[in-house]
């Protein structure tokens, strides 16, 4: 019955710790940085004028045919045509950690401008594979408060630590079936 008691009284503190982390979290105070202005800068307090430039317009025009067949049709059609672009960008990170990603950017051209823009971007991550890893690791229960520490090698795991509901030292041997 007592160690009932003080499970339940554990469990109580936990949930009332997480709730008012919560509450803190979610309720924080907002800090706004202020713009920082610095008075001081020699850019500003510089003297600006202002100056009229006025350029002559030529005094003589001269107007020459050029002997060439122009297909305005033709500059027309392509000016009012759209025209669809993709650029395919490709990039990788080396080592264990790194992966792959793709991004495919598309524009639509039409009337000489952007018409429209499109960004499709693929990411592709290798497979992390450790075969060594060190676990830390508490199990409660009724009747168990445990705290123990693992060394994993490849699927085979060893644990060992100590149990605060019985006062006694714990160990233990895991092997990983399946992976998902």
């Amino acid at each position: 019955m007592k160690h009932l008691k003080c499970c339940v009284l554990a469990l109580i503190i936990l949930v009332a710790l997480a709730i008012a982390f919560a509450i803190g979290r979610c309720t924080g105070a907002r800090v706004v940085a202020e713009p920082r202005v610095d008075y001081d800068d020699p850019l500003l307090s510089m003297p600006t004028t202002v100056d009229t430039i006025y350029v002559p317009l030529p005094g003589k025009t001269v107007k020459e045919l050029v002997p060439v067949d122009i297909d305005t049709g033709a500059i027309v059609e392509a000016y009012f045509s759209r025209h669809v672009y993709r650029d395919t960008l490709r990039a990788s990170a080396p080592g264990k950690l790194g992966g792959s990603a793709v991004a495919v950017i598309s524009d639509t051209i039409a009337h000489n401008v952007i018409a429209g823009r499109s960004v499709s971007l693929t990411f592709t991550p290798n497979r992390l594979a450790t075969t060594r890893s060190v676990d830390l690791l508490s199990t409660w229960g009724l009747g168990n408060t445990s705290v123990l520490a693992g060394y994993r090698y490849g699927r085979w795991t060893m644990y060992a630590g100590y149990n605060f509901s019985s006062r006694a030292p714990t160990a233990g041997v895991g092997y990983r079936i399946f992976n998902w």
